[in-house]
C-alpha cells in the first residue's frame, strides 16, 4: 500500500524538511533530528489507550488502534528525544479509541481546565 508524503511522514516521525529521506516510501536509516518544542510556549498532549486499566499501558503498549500512549505524550526511550510534557498538562483517557477522544467528556473537562483564562 502507498501512502501520501504526509501521512509517511507522520508515521516516521519527520517534523522538518531534513528529517525526510529523498526516498519518502523507502526503508532507510532513521535521520530524523531532535526538534525541541517551541520555548516559552506552554504545551498539552492528550492519550488514548483501549486498555480499560490506566496502569495496563505500561505492561503492554496498547494505544488507541492508530497511536501508541508513548508517542502521543511525547515520550521516548531516548530522553534527548522526548518532549518532556509535564504530569499536570498530559491526559490518557482509557478504554477508548482514537476517534472517540473528539467527543470523551473527559477530555472536554480536561480542556476547559487547561484553557481556561483563570488557570493557575
Amino acid at each position: 500500500m502507498i501512502r501520501s508524503a504526509g501521512i509517511t511522514d507522520l508515521r516516521h516521525g519527520n517534523v522538518v524538511d531534513e528529517d525526510c529521506h529523498p526516498e519518502r516510501f523507502a526503508y532507510h536509516d532513521d535521520r530524523r533530528q531532535i526538534t525541541p518544542l517551541a520555548p516559552n510556549i506552554e504545551h498539552f498532549a492528550v492519550a488514548a489507550s483501549l486498555a480499560t486499566d490506566r496502569n495496563d499501558h505500561l505492561r503492554r503498549p496498547l494505544g488507541d488502534g492508530l497511536v501508541a500512549p508513548r508517542s502521543a505524550l511525547g515520550d521516548h526511550r531516548d530522553p534527548a528525544r522526548s518532549l518532556g510534557i509535564p504530569a499536570a498538562n498530559r491526559l490518557l483517557v482509557t478504554g477508548v479509541g482514537h476517534l472517540q477522544l473528539l467527543a470523551h467528556p473527559e477530555v472536554h473537562a480536561c480542556l476547559d481546565r487547561w484553557l481556561a483564562p483563570d488557570r493557575t
